[in-house]
C-alpha cells in the first residue's frame, strides 16, 4: 500500500476499538482523524465495560490505528490487543504491524 511513511512524511491517523465475539471482532468505537501527525493525541475515550468485554476481564480487546486516505482505502499502521484486566493494571503496549498475507494487503473495510 502507498502509505504516508517516509523520512519526513506524516500520516492522518485514527483509532478503532473492537470487542471479541466468538470468532470475529465487532467495532465498538472509532476516533476522529488527527491530520498530519506522527504523534496523535485523541480526545479521552469513555466506554462501558459491557460494550468492551461484557464484564469478562479476560476477553481480548483489539485496537487498530489506521492512516486515513482521502482517496482509496485507508492503510493499517498497526494494532495491539489487551484485556480489561491489562488496562486496569496499567499495562504498557506497542503497535505491531500484522504480517502480510500473500496477495492481500490489510485494508479497512
Amino acid at each position: 500500500p502507498k502509505m504516508d511513511f517516509g523520512l519526513f512524511s506524516k500520516s492522518d491517523p485514527y483509532l478503532q476499538i473492537f470487542r471479541q465475539s466468538n470468532q470475529s471482532w465487532i467495532k465498538i468505537y472509532q476516533t476522529e482523524v488527527i491530520p498530519k501527525t506522527l504523534d496523535p493525541r485523541w480526545k479521552p475515550i469513555t466506554l462501558k465495560v459491557a460494550d468492551m468485554c461484557g464484564g469478562d476481564e479476560k476477553r481480548r480487546i483489539l485496537f487498530r490505528v489506521w492512516d486515513h486516505d482521502k482517496v482509496g482505502s485507508h492503510d493499517l499502521i498497526g494494532e495491539f490487543q489487551l484485556t480489561l484486566g491489562d488496562i486496569k493494571q496499567g499495562s504498557r503496549f506497542g503497535l505491531r504491524r500484522p504480517k502480510k498475507k500473500k496477495d492481500r494487503r490489510r485494508r479497512e473495510e
